[in-house]
């Protein structure tokens, strides 16, 4: 059995690891390159607007559940937002935004990987075992 004040060394060492790892992201290559674009984008109101507005618009295409296949509808709004997705800045920053977001993403899944957590209440009632 465990007493909080017997965890708090441990949890001291992962706020200080994780604060290790954050710094590494930051300082690397993906992520200087999303903020340096960034940083370019916020300086065209206009074309920053739109770009928040397509972004939106594909997070909740890609977020819509039960939505069986959704490629028709992607292919409506990248032919929206075709003269905005060939601007180089925006080609530059949603590549940047792409790497920075897999290197989080694969983050998180090492981590996921290697802490076993029983999650299966998650499931909705699914059997995926």
């Amino acid at each position: 059995m465990f007493s909080p004040a017997s965890i708090e060394p441990e949890l001291e060492e992962i706020v200080s690891k994780t604060e290790e790892l954050t710094q590494i992201v930051c300082r690397s290559e993906a992520y200087h390159a999303y903020h340096d674009c960034l940083f370019r984008l916020k300086k065209q109101e206009s074309l920053y607007r739109e770009l928040n507005e397509f972004r939106e618009k594909n997070m909740v295409l890609n977020l819509t559940e039960y939505q069986q296949d959704i490629s028709e509808d992607q292919d409506r709004l990248y032919s929206e937002y075709e003269n905005l997705l060939t601007e180089p800045l925006v080609m530059s920053f949603l590549a940047a935004e792409q790497k920075v977001c897999r290197m989080i993403r694969t983050i998180y899944e090492e981590i996921a990987s290697r802490i076993d957590v029983d999650l299966s209440h998650l499931r909705d009632g699914k059997d995926e075992d």
